[in-house]
């Protein structure tokens, strides 16, 4: 009923809010969270990251032939996407894509990587290249 409406029937007319509207709550300030992709300077896998670093390494898949190339920094630039990895141990190293992580196996005795795409169900190989 409106104001008018109760006033007529000789009911008090409602109250007012004279209280300004809240202001909207305080944002929480900015909590510093760890770069994605950075590797310590003093890593357990130091020499690892020398060997996974120094040169490209090919991407083979039933799909086709792409590279990849690893950074110290802990980035990787792939002929398709960039992302970010990490050694799990010696010999695994994690790719973090933006739609999932893949789980690569390395030989760097023999230079060469498996992996398996669940997504996509399929063998991923790979080869370092040489640079001249």
């Amino acid at each position: 009923m409106t104001a008018a409406v109760l006033l007529a029937l000789g009911a008090a007319a409602p109250a007012q809010n004279t209280n300004p509207p809240a202001s909207p709550a305080t944002p929480p300030a900015d909590i510093a969270k760890p770069k994605l992709g950075s590797v310590p300077a003093k890593s357990a896998f130091e020499g690892e990251l020398a060997k996974l670093t120094r040169n490209p390494w090919t991407w083979e898949t039933k799909m086709g032939k792409s590279n990849i190339k690893f950074y110290k920094d802990g980035m990787c630039v792939h002929s398709n996407f960039n992302g970010t990895f990490e050694f799990q141990t010696a010999d695994t190293v994690i790719v973090h894509m933006a739609t999932r992580p893949e789980v690569l196996k390395f030989n760097f005795g023999k230079r060469e990587f498996t992996g398996f795409d669940p997504v996509l169900k399929q063998n991923i190989i790979g080869r370092q290249t040489y640079q001249k």
